[in-house]
């Protein structure tokens, strides 16, 4: 994750969001957030339960997943726990859609092209079918010199 504490158009063009696979889903965190956007996480949770607040009439699928961050403690003491939410895509632009100007824009659709391209990723064949079919290619000729006879039997 960018270590951004400005936004700047320079720093949109380097950065790019945190993303992660979470239950075959694409995900990213509360955290991740407040980082990337510059915002204090306290003011990004509390973001996120009041949209949880508004959407718990509706029928949604879940958006936002409560989490907890383990970090190092700088001083050396005992790791640091630190409430968080994981989100998906559409928990992170229901999020987004509150962050207002130019600068967030440009967050925003960093966010959304990361998400895309890890969506696109997702989609595209666990193995490439040229790696596959010289594999198989190999096997069978593997296979074929295990089966020769031999010229003198190991038997007695």
């Amino acid at each position: 994750m960018a270590n951004i504490t400005t936004a700047s158009s320079v720093d949109v063009v380097s950065a790019r969001p945190e993303l992660s696979i979470h239950n075959g889903i694409v995900t990213t965190t509360s955290l991740q957030v407040a980082q990337f956007f510059g915002k204090r996480h306290d003011n990004v949770l509390r973001a996120i339960r009041a949209l949880i607040r508004e959407m718990a009439s509706e029928d949604h699928p879940l958006n936002f997943e409560e989490t907890v961050d383990v970090r190092t403690n700088p001083s050396g003491g005992a790791p640091i726990s630190t409430p968080a939410y994981r989100m998906t895509r559409e928990g992170f632009m229901l999020l987004a859609m509150g962050f207002t100007g130019k600068e967030a824009l440009r967050w925003k659709l960093a966010y959304i092209a990361a998400f895309n391209r890890m969506e696109a990723g997702l989609q595209k064949p666990a193995q490439d079918p040229q790696r596959i079919h010289l594999a198989q290619r190999l096997a069978t000729q593997a296979a074929a010199r295990s089966h020769r006879p031999c010229s003198t039997p190991s038997w007695p």
